[in-house]
């Protein structure tokens, strides 16, 4: 490529150069083309010499061209050769092949998704069932877990912490499903609390396999709605095991503590009020929703173990068991100590029933430390009420009333010289 200076440029890579001659040589002309040279030279020469055609000199110029009508036939195609190169661009670009051809480029990338098929990522399930209850409340489903206003699907295994310092009045329910779930150093205290529903762990269905991690301490303390209102007064079981509900606590050197909510003066009516692990207690009026003052089944295989009922009114609550429909408490394992709230005077069982709920409990011990201390019997009756069914065939059992009740047997009167006309039985084995 001519560079504008005299000099003629190297091509550049990639572009292919058509270079014009400046003149046409006669050389390059086909034998008409040279003869058209010729011509031209002759002419001059003719000129030069003042060649007379009536001599003959026009004539051989003529001959040798082959006369006037071939000569512009073959002018006309000189010119129109040079005008249809002079149209040629002098410079044609080349498809580059290098690595860097947007070509080669086009041809390997992906094509771009068309709509309705962009791909869409499987979701994927993180949760762990690790939770902390410094972060809110739990309420686990048989499908999952809600914590804040966020649900989360999962069906696995939980582990309950709580990071945060102290206690907490984020509590745990359970509405359905069959479940282990770990408490692992968590603190519920809510026995402040007289609104809303104070109670620290609730199972209202399902079957709840409660593991108790080795060397945590857990508590749970519930509060009470203490109003003379047949529909909202209630005291709550530190946990609460509802009728449809069954739970089964085992570990090795974890322990629970479990308080049922109230103390001082009751205004729930005449009636004993709720159980550390067991029911709770609604208003003695309270016909409209009995299944709040009924309980589920419950079975205690190890751990470390402290329940005691509600110390408020003149019964108390038991330590484990009340409710006011008949239920199992079974005992296979570990350091049970249950007390009544009010010790010192009859109401209420330290495992057994209360004082009017009617519940009768089939109450069997075949493992495991337990010392139970009643208002009432140490083990079987609240005031008034009968042994129901005990069964002991193992462990180690201390079991004493601090009222008018037997050790291990009925409950006797609200006093001393009540005539009682309750029944029960007692085996011992072992």
């Amino acid at each position: 490529a001519d560079t504008g200076d005299g000099d003629r440029g190297q091509p550049q890579k990639g572009v292919v150069a058509v270079l014009l001659r400046p003149r046409l040589e006669s050389c390059d002309l086909l034998p008409r083309g040279r003869a058209a040279v010729r011509m031209s030279r002759l002419r001059r020469e003719n000129q030069a010499n003042q060649v007379n055609p009536a001599r003959g000199g026009g004539q051989k110029i003529d001959r040798l061209l082959g006369g006037n009508n071939m000569k512009r036939r073959l002018l006309t195609s000189i010119m129109t050769l040079v005008m249809m190169l002079s149209l040629l661009p002098t410079a044609v670009l080349a498809r580059d092949t290098g690595s860097g051809d947007p070509q080669e480029a086009e041809d390997t990338a992906e094509p771009a998704p068309k709509n309705g098929e962009e791909d869409t990522p499987t979701p994927v399930n993180t949760a762990d069932g690790k939770l902390d209850l410094a972060d809110g409340s739990i309420v686990i489903s048989a499908t999952g877990y809600t914590q804040g206003d966020v649900e989360t699907k999962y069906t696995g295994d939980y582990t309950i912490m709580q990071t945060s310092e102290g206690s907490t009045t984020n509590n745990i329910t359970v509405t359905g499903g069959d479940h282990q779930i770990t408490l692992s150093g968590v603190n519920i205290d809510l026995s402040a609390q007289a609104e809303g529903i104070p109670c620290a762990f609730a199972i209202e269905s399902g079957e709840v396999t409660l593991v108790l991690a080795d060397g945590s301490e857990n508590t749970l303390k519930s509060g009470w709605i203490n109003k003379n209102n047949a529909d909202t007064g209630i005291s709550y079981a530190g946990l609460w095991v509802q009728e449809q509900a069954q739970v089964v606590i085992n570990g090795g050197t974890g322990k629970l503590a479990a308080v049922g909510g109230g103390s001082g003066s009751s205004e729930l009516g005449n009636t004993s009020l709720a159980a550390g692990i067991g029911a709770s207690r609604a208003h003695a009026s309270n016909k409209n929703n009995p299944w709040k003052s009924n309980v589920g089944t419950i079975t205690i295989e190890g751990g470390v173990i402290t329940a005691t009922g509600s110390a408020a009114g003149t019964y108390g609550g038991a330590g484990i068991g009340g409710g006011g429909n008949n239920s199992d408490i079974t005992i296979t394992g570990g350091n049970v100590t249950a007390n009544s709230g009010k010790t010192t005077t009859s109401g209420c069982a330290g495992i057994g029933s209360a004082y009017s709920q009617g519940g009768i409990k089939t109450i069997t011990i075949s493992g495991g430390t337990v010392n139970a201390t009643g208002g009432s019997a140490g083990i079987g009756g609240g005031a008034y009420q009968g042994a129901g069914v005990i069964l002991i065939d193992g462990g180690t059992v201390t079991a004493k009333s601090n009222g008018v009740g037997a050790g291990i047997g009925g409950g006797g009167g609200a006093w001393g010289s009540d005539a009682m006309g309750s029944n029960g039985s007692v085996t011992l084995t072992g």
